[in-house]
């Protein structure tokens, strides 16, 4: 039981860090990349 409680806290803790790290590189690069095809496609019309 406290062998998969631990395991149970580190996939937690693991999960955490990845929801993190991925909002704050995926939403920048989204952001980064939406700004750049608003551009192209104004350069286009």
């Amino acid at each position: 039981m406290k062998s998969y409680d631990l395991i149970k806290t580190y996939n937690l803790v693991k999960n955490c860090d990845f929801i993190r790290n991925y909002d704050f590189t995926k939403v920048y690069d989204f952001i980064k990349i939406y700004k750049v095809t608003r551009i192209y496609d104004l350069v286009k019309i």
